[in-house]
């Protein structure tokens, strides 16, 4: 019998399943106790798979289930097309405030070895993509130019990507 999860099924942890993060007592595989320490309760189904092997999720979930390990807590509605259109909108505004912001910033902190890092940030086509280039580029300039420099670049990120929520 094949086994369909619904991609908009969220998953928690049960107070076994906390307890198993912590106690490594059951007999699980490295798929299975990777996914147990993911589940939060807030990613959906959808939002697994990068944690696993192609196809292996539902097997995996199931087994997790049946140990009694996670419960569902509900379920994720998706978006609208208005609002995945207006989310797109905002988020490439922050990607275009990111790469003016941060223009020449890693040249003025590395020399030219920062050049490098540089074009890499400004031939970032998603938010995604930016964080990656971000965490190496933060973690190469704290080796090279130490803690200072790297939090100077993280205030100039930090309000974008991460801005106070308005009251």
């Amino acid at each position: 019998m094949a086994i369909h999860f619904d991609q908009r099924v969220v998953y928690v942890k049960t107070a076994a399943g906390s307890h198993e993060v912590l106690a490594r007592k059951m007999d699980l595989s490295a798929a299975e106790r990777r996914i147990l320490i993911i589940i939060d309760g807030k990613r959906s189904v959808a939002e697994l798979p990068d944690f696993a092997r192609p196809g292996e999720i539902v097997s995996i979930l199931a087994g997790l289930s049946q140990k009694k390990l996670i419960q569902i807590s509900g379920t994720y509605e998706l978006p609208s097309p208005e609002e995945l259109k207006k989310q797109r909108a905002l988020d490439l505004q922050k990607l275009e405030r990111l790469k003016s912001e941060l223009d020449g910033v890693f040249e003025r902190e590395l020399g030219v070895a920062g050049q490098v890092w540089d074009a890499r940030l400004a031939d970032s086509v998603s938010l995604d993509v930016v964080r990656s280039v971000l965490r190496e580029a933060i973690n190469v300039l704290f080796s090279r130019a130490g803690d200072v420099a790297a939090r100077r670049v993280i205030a100039l990120v930090r309000p974008i990507l991460y801005p106070a929520p308005s009251l």
